[in-house]
């Protein structure tokens, strides 16, 4: 009993001291080689199989004689904090020492914007650990409260190769994430040149629920079984065990209550064997300049929001937690306000002051021309989502369940309203005495913009929160509402009653919508790379054009922007594409980085600003 509580505590010890970036945890078992249980993609929610199953894991797991056990991410299904905390609690019930890294389910839909995995796990994803003679370096890799491609920020790769470059002469470095080394990363040819520049002996992965060896870029690539693999009567769960022994690698397969059964082997680090695996091929350069396009700056972060404007001068935030103005012209910052968190809400620009939320539970607002603090807010939860100012008023969600209506000069809450659970992410849209907006709780809601009381509500019809319209921009046009979730519809809502008029799925519509300028075509994004518009004062669904952008699959939720006659729709590869606005026809396409757009801003004098997650920002005259 003494030794279980004694192992039990290094488990929780180990999670407390990576958070606090202390001293690299170190454990030396007495044994030539390291047997290590290997999970990934785990999925555990509250009752589900997958929560059963787990726990019947740890209790086999802590009955045989692992030195290590490693979980790569996608521990649940959205990353709310009642998720974590299960999983927390059981995982905390190992007897032996555990690393895990995140996933892209606890990053992309979280509630808590990260920090509950922070507070449970390790702070900002980043854990390292030494057993033996290798050391485990594990780091998320997003994507960032939204759907993209993963991206290994700015501030990670800086400690990662940190971490290697402090490694002990005897070191083995073995990397750990959750995504395979390939273009899934849109920064994936960075973090591979600097692990082989560390002579890094494998990398450890999930996301694809099967067990395969890879060579990413000349690094040996294991992937994983998930917890739950197959269906129906097909259906196992279990793990994978990984020897390291003599130079080498091995990989079994270790289904609960059954023998390990060997699936593959490998060489530790590059080998002859490896190099003839294939290779992704590296995604095309940039050729944004062809268009006219300029890029005026490279942050040293990543960017997850959009710009406001104010003549020359741009207002971002970026992912650790620096609020920026700077001048469009000359790429200078003439002020900046640091948060405590990173920045996911696009600020906004009004009469002289820029207002944002921060992911450290606050709204704040800014004097635009100096940067001097007017007021600041403290909310319950994160605030992630895009707001909205009108009459002085500024619209936004503040936290999980809770929007609200504050006066943009004093910082006053002129009215709150609680809406469920789930954070209102989209920006909402104010027509007339109503103000409309989506959240990751199924439901869309209809609220009197003066008071706050809820008018109506649509519901989505599903009960899988993944389909809410979470991270949408209803689209007004003729009494009518426009919603495209990610349940693949659009959907028409009439705007006086939210009865529902229509739905349709001929395309595969997600998220990214817009409206034309003269109000009388929607235009939705699909999955397929193709831009619909569809005519707005219609009953039925009725198609104008479909455009082909030419790029295939898409995911990335930035809203359509509309200005001066064109088009602009961006995808998740760092792609951007320009139409007609009358006939749809593809003007141009171009590439302006590897990751995703967060969002098009065009400007009263016709510049159309452009983010990428990567940090880029781009102007377009």
């Amino acid at each position: 009993m003494k030794k279980l509580l004694f192992t039990l505590s290094l488990v929780l010890a180990s999670f407390a001291a990576q958070g606090q970036n202390n001293e690299i945890p170190t454990y030396a078992p007495d044994k030539e080689s390291l047997e290590i249980a290997f999970f990934t993609d785990i999925h555990v929610n509250l009752g589900n199989a997958m929560e059963h199953a787990m726990r019947e894991a740890v209790e086999e797991v802590n009955s045989l004689p692992y030195d290590f056990i490693i979980i790569s991410g996608d521990l649940c299904n959205m990353g709310s904090d009642a998720e974590l905390e299960l999983v927390h609690e059981i995982v905390s019930k190992f007897n032996k020492p555990l690393m895990v890294t995140a996933g892209n389910h606890e990053t992309t839909w979280s509630e808590s914007a990260f920090m509950t995995y922070g507070r449970l796990f390790h702070e900002q994803g980043r854990v390292a650990m030494r057993v033996g003679n290798y050391l485990f370096v594990g780091y998320q890799v997003g994507p960032y409260m939204k759907m993209a491609e993963g991206t290994i920020r700015p501030e990670d790769i800086l400690w990662i190769e940190q971490t290697m470059r402090n490694a002990r002469p005897t070191d083995k470095i073995v990397s750990v994430c959750h995504y395979p080394l390939i273009n899934d990363i849109s920064n994936r040819k960075e973090i591979t040149d600097l692990l082989r520049k560390y002579d890094t002996k494998m990398t450890l992965c999930g996301h694809y629920h099967q067990l395969k060896l890879s060579n990413y870029d000349s690094i040996p690539g294991v992937m994983g079984r998930a917890l739950q693999m197959g269906s129906g009567k097909n259906t196992t769960y279990g793990y994978n065990v990984l020897r390291l022994a003599n130079d080498s690698l091995y990989m079994y397969e270790k289904v609960l209550g059954k023998e390990p059964i060997e699936r593959f082997r490998a060489k530790q680090g590059y080998s002859k064997e490896l190099g003839k695996l294939p290779v992704q091929p590296y995604m095309p350069e940039p050729d944004f300049e062809k268009v006219g396009a300029k890029l005026i700056k490279a942050d040293t972060a990543s960017i997850f929001t959009g710009v406001a404007v104010n003549g020359d001068m741009l207002y971002y935030g970026n992912s650790v937690g620096w609020l920026h103005a700077m001048n469009a012209k000359t790429g200078k910052v003439k002020w900046s306000q640091r948060f405590a968190n990173s920045i996911y809400s696009t600020p906004i620009y009004s009469d002289g002051i820029v207002v944002v939320g921060g992911a450290d539970c606050s709204v704040r607002a800014f004097k635009a021309s100096n940067g001097r603090e007017l007021w600041s807010l403290k909310t319950k939860t994160p605030v992630i989502g895009d707001g909205i100012v009108e009459n002085g008023v500024f619209y936004s969600g503040i936290g999980s369940g809770r929007f609200a209506a504050i006066e943009l000069r004093t910082g006053k809450i002129l009215w709150e309203a609680s809406f469920g659970d789930g954070q209102a992410q989209g920006r909402p849209t104010i027509v007339g005495d109503k103000v409309l907006f989506g959240a990751w709780d199924c439901y869309l809601y209809c609220l009197d913009k003066t008071t706050g009381k809820q008018l109506w509500k649509w519901y989505n019809g599903g009960h899988n929160k993944l389909f809410s319209p979470g991270h949408v921009v209803p689209r007004v046009a003729n009494g009518k509402v426009y919603v495209v979730a990610p349940d693949r519809y659009v959907t028409v809502i009439d705007l006086e009653t939210g009865r529902q008029i229509w739905r349709n799925n001929s395309h595969r519509v997600r998220e990214s919508t817009g409206i034309s300028a003269d109000g009388q075509m929607f235009l939705g994004k699909t999955m397929d790379g193709e831009l619909v518009a569809v005519e707005s004062g219609a009953t039925t669904y009725i198609e104008r054009w479909v455009s082909d952008a030419g790029w295939g699959y898409d995911h990335n939720p930035c809203p359509i922007t509309v200005s001066r006659g064109v088009i602009y729709m961006a995808n998740r590869l760092g792609e951007i594409a320009a139409f007609n606005e009358k006939t749809g026809e593809l003007i141009w396409r171009a590439k302006f980085g590897d990751s995703a757009t967060n969002k098009i801003v065009a400007d009263e004098r016709g510049n159309v600003y452009i983010t990428l997650i990567e940090g880029l920002i781009y102007k377009i005259k």
